[in-house]
């Protein structure tokens, strides 16, 4: 039992190890370890977003939470924390006690969580996709671009806009409106809301919405829908409607509908379907028609008869009948009984019958003599209020049949500047046979108007090309030509809207020709001219368009206009006075120009401050693009239809240049040295750097700080020269010094940098050697040994670019100096080399001695750690050079000397080897006898680090003397000048 016990706690101490809390923005940019915002930065800006101001935080790439649970990050004030990579929850929990309303988190890749359960309480935008284990819960609104995958237990309380496609796991909690591509819901899901996609699946019949069910695809319900189920989708492409589950509404569809289940309201489908036993009854009329399968008795408010006015005797007149579901005649109710449409004169009575097709009827009503006649309907329908007439608007039930009049045609729809044709019929009744003959032949004059229905005012008029086509009531003589009764007039319109024209003629007869056309001509823009400064306009650099010169940050604002012109280029001045109101749209995406192939968007501060001012133009002082280089804009219409007609486009000319704002800098490795021999360095001796060596990423950004991607190609401004670096040494490591550091500067140092390649637009600047940087010896100073603790810094030149973009903390920063993190990793020694006494017999060899000594902090001692520095015979050749002072009776000079070769030998413990010694000879068989002083040149050797202050050791002294030297005597040793007595010991 004791041992069950101590088991269960080591179980507990792994999951209790990583139980840390981070605070935003408290924590962002400190400490190390598991603090997952330690690189990064706040850089002072805020976003004010429905009245809460947020503090921007801002996360460069890819940010990985704690792992496992009771791990926390919390918020001390509202925060818009934005993260350039993926963010990857790994069971952290986020804002939880906190208001989802105060954090937004902006993730500019994709978002995952752990599969130990997260609670994430803040609003989430996502660039990529949500992948969401089990046991994931949000509340806040959540807004995709990618696809969405949430797992077994999850719950979301906030709306769900999906850019793509949506799938849920079992045991799903979803409390909003969901909005996605394709949605799939798994089983046992319970969603408050209604939801909007394409395909649609509703799985289990066990999974229940409470809301309406939109889409435009397949839909399968198999679970209950407490609400309406509306699916404007297409049966001639296949898809289908299938309810194997509960709808406590109606069903409208566009598409076959199976209906295995039950549907408390009507099912509206075509025909085809199985409609099932619907409880509000069944029908085919049509998509989203309110209740248009009810019962007709007693449904219908008032019957409308649709006329245009006037009519031929000759030609039966099209009258539309609607069956109202109220006054204002919004929809029409699925009427099937008969009815019976008259026109009278009080002398005359024409009729016509037929039956409703559930809804709308179509008739046409012929009556062959002319004169004013009153429309009146008799239904075998009840209705509440009494029947009304529709011409142009307006209750009013005469129409007009004549024998003789005029019949107009045009295109329904034209661009304003745009030549269309108008057709102008002239018919009469003919007196025998009733049937409708052309009325006019040859050359005629005949009066034209016209007439500007939307919007009601016309501010410019139509022309035939040689006269101006005035607005009614004003009419205009035309001079044409009917051949057959027919006349085809060419019209332009300079101006938009939809507009009607109107004919007349007085013949011989004194009968009066008139007519007008049955559907008005809509007359789009021709296209959108987009403007902006002129500085704006670098289409003069097209042949190298990086060498224009610089216009906006990227993120900055920039006016921006859209005209909408005429084929002739002018404006269309009615364009925005239509009802509803027409406007352009900026595309999001423009024309990549150069760079080419990707960019950034365009944006508006704020969309609905984008409009017209009545002159045909709109316009935004809030544009704003995200990244960088030369675009085109793009403007469309706003819906894709100029009053449901067809879409208007417009180019702007190339605009630029823009640029980035600021760059970010960070370190991508903590850089070091290596020990320029065995472990250690010598002070003097050149540092080496390590593969570590110093790099940094630069990361353009824009204004709102967002990283740029088309910092690249001939755009990529900036030149790695780092000549103008500096090291200091830094106390932080081991708090010795400072010491100080020389050769650097403009040395021989590479500098490593291509241009951007990726589609970050980061770029990385490395420093791989750094040729002659050493700690500076003082021969006259000793100093104990430390470890290496150097700063490199760059100036903010060094990291400005030749578009004076520089590292800042934010766009409106200053220019700031990068500091490295101190190289570290090799000791520092301060050595000397030391030349030892030697003598011996005139006709022998001397051996040389010597040894590398170096500061403990109390004295020289002997550097045993020294199996690395190389000697030879240079150290004493030429022989002239390397022994002077020569004191001999019998004349020995350096001439007489002879060094024994040995090739470049490592020492060992900082002296040579036994087996490798210096040796010292002369050419004379018997030899000389003398002394001399051996000199080394510690810069001829290749070793000037291990130079020390030698002041009067040697004969005749030098001042300062820094390199070693010792005395060499052949012949009889008369000892040191400088020991007075000394004896040896036997042991």
């Amino acid at each position: 039992m004791r041992m069950t016990k101590w088991l269960a706690l080591i179980a507990l101490l792994p999951a209790m190890a990583w139980a840390d809390t981070y605070i935003i923005p408290d924590d962002v940019g400190t400490g190390g370890g598991q603090n997952p915002v330690r690189n990064c930065s706040v850089p002072g800006t805020t976003q004010t977003i429905n009245s809460i101001t947020y503090l921007d935080v801002i996360c460069t790439g890819n940010i990985s939470l704690i792992n496992g649970n009771n791990n926390f990050i919390e918020f001390s004030e509202p925060v818009y924390w934005t993260i350039t990579g993926n963010l990857d929850l790994r069971g952290t929990d986020i804002n939880v006690g906190g208001n989802a309303l105060d954090v937004i988190v902006d993730v500019q890749g994709d978002l995952l969580s752990g599969n130990n359960g997260n609670q994430v309480n803040a609003q989430i935008n996502v660039t990529g996709s949500i992948l969401a284990e089990n046991n994931t819960n949000f509340t806040g609104n959540l807004n995709i671009t990618g696809n969405v995958t949430i797992g077994n237990g999850s719950s979301i309380e906030g709306n769900v806009n999906v850019t793509g496609n949506l799938e849920t796991g079992e045991n799903v909690t979803i409390i909003g409106n969901i909005q996605a591509e394709d949605i799939t819901l798994g089983q046992n899901n319970d969603v408050t809301g209604d939801i909007t996609g394409d395909d649609i699946i509703i799985s289990g019949g066990n999974s229940t919405v409470t809301g309406t069910v939109t889409g435009t695809g397949n839909v399968v319900n198999e679970g209950t829908v407490d609400g309406d189920l509306i699916v404007n989708c297409d049966d001639s492409e296949g898809e289908t409607v299938v309810n194997n589950g509960q709808i406590t509404g109606n069903v409208n569809s566009g598409c076959i509908t199976d209906n295995n289940g039950d549907v408390d309201g009507y099912v509206n489908a075509p025909d085809g379907s199985d409609y099932g036993n619907p409880g509000g009854g069944a029908c085919d009329f049509g998509v989203n028609e309110e209740d248009p399968c009810a019962d007709p008795s007693g449904d219908v408010d008032h019957f409308e008869i649709v006329h245009d006015g006037e009519g031929l005797t000759c030609l039966a007149e099209t009258i539309t009948l609607r069956p109202c579901i109220d006054a204002a005649c919004s929809a029409n109710v699925a009427a099937t009984g008969t009815y019976t449409l008259t026109a009278t004169d009080g002398v005359n009575t024409f009729t016509a019958t037929g039956s409703f097709p559930s809804g709308a009827a179509t008739v046409e009503l012929a009556v062959s003599v002319a004169g004013p006649y009153t429309l009146s309907l008799q239904t075998s329908e009840s209705f509440v209020t009494p029947n009304q007439c529709d011409l142009a608007g307006v209750d009013n039930c005469a129409i007009n049949f004549v024998d003789t009049g005029f019949l107009l045609s045009a295109p329904t729809a034209a661009q304003a500047g745009v030549s269309f044709n108008l057709t102008v019929e002239a018919i009469r009744t003919d007196n025998n046979t009733g049937a409708c003959v052309a009325a006019l032949d040859g050359a005629q004059d005949i009066e034209l108007a016209m007439t500007c229905t939307n919007p009601l005012t016309c501010l410019q008029n139509a022309t035939t090309g040689v006269t101006t086509i005035p607005t009614a009531p004003t009419f205009a003589t035309v001079s044409t030509t009917f051949t057959g009764g027919i006349a085809t007039l060419p019209v332009e319109y300079p101006d938009v809207g939809a507009i009607d024209f109107t004919a007349r003629k007085t013949v011989a007869t004194a009968a009066e020709l008139t007519g007008s056309l049955a559907t008005d001509v809509i007359v789009r823009p021709f296209a959108f001219v987009i403007s902006t400064e002129a500085a704006a306009d670098v289409s003069g650099f097209s042949a190298d368009y990086s060498l224009a010169p610089k216009y906006k940050m990227a993120g900055e604002t920039f006016p921006i206009a859209v005209t909408a012109v005429n084929a002739q280029g002018a404006t269309t001045p009615n364009y925005g006075n239509e009802s509803p109101q027409q406007r352009p749209q900026l595309a999001g995406t423009p024309n990549y120009v150069a760079p080419t192939g990707a960019g950034g968007a365009v944006t508006l501060d704020d969309n609905l401050a984008f409009d017209g001012s009545s002159t045909g133009t709109y316009s935004s002082a809030t544009a704003r693009y995200s990244d960088i280089g030369v675009v085109e804009f793009v403007a469309t219409h706003t819906g894709g239809a100029y009053l449901g007609t067809a879409d208007v486009t417009g180019t702007s000319v190339p605009m630029g240049r823009f640029y980035p704002a600021y760059f970010t800098a960070s370190e991508v490795v903590q850089p070091t040295f290596l020990p320029a021999q065995d472990d250690f360095t010598y002070v003097g001796q050149p540092l080496e750097l390590s593969g570590n060596f110093p790099q940094l990423i630069l990361a353009p950004k824009s204004v709102q700080g967002a990283p740029v991607t088309n910092y690249r190609d001939d755009f990529f401004k900036y030149s790695p020269d780092w000549s103008a670096r500096s090291y200091t040494h830094s106390t932080s490591c081991d708090a010795q010094g400072p010491f100080a550091l020389a050769g650097f500067g403009a040395s021989s140092a590479t500098i490593n940098s291509g241009t951007d390649t990726d589609v970050n637009g980061e770029f990385t600047v490395s420093l791989t050697t750094e040729a002659g940087l050493a700690y500076v010896q003082d021969p006259a100073t000793y100093i104990a040994p430390f470890q290496a603790c150097a700063e490199l810094t760059l100036p903010a030149a060094t990291l400005t670019d030749s578009d004076d973009v520089c590292v800042k903390t934010n766009a409106a920063g200053t220019c700031l100096s990068y500091v490295f993190t101190p190289l570290q990793g090799t000791e520092l020694l301060d050595g000397r080399l030391r030349l030892l006494p030697s003598y011996g017999p005139a006709n022998d060899t001397l051996e040389l001695d010597f040894t590398i000594e170096y500061f403990d902090g109390a004295g020289f001692v002997n550097n045993i750690r020294d199996d690395s520095t190389l000697y030879s015979d240079v150290w004493m050749q030429p022989e002239a050079t390397r022994f002077q002072n020569f004191v001999s009776d019998e004349s020995l000079t350096a001439a007489d000397l002879e060094a024994q070769a040995l090739v470049a030998t490592a020492m060992n413990d900082g002296t040579a080897t036994t087996a490798e010694p210096l040796l010292l000879g002369q050419t004379a068989v018997e030899g000389l006898s003398g002394t001399f002083d051996w000199i080394l040149n510690l810069n001829d050797i290749g070793l000037p680090w291990l130079q020390f202050n030698w002041d009067d050791d040697c004969s005749p002294a030098l001042s300062p003397e820094l390199n070693p030297c010792a005395p060499i005597e052949f012949g009889v040793f008369r000892g040191n000048d400088r020991i007075i007595y000394q004896r040896e010991l036997g042991w």
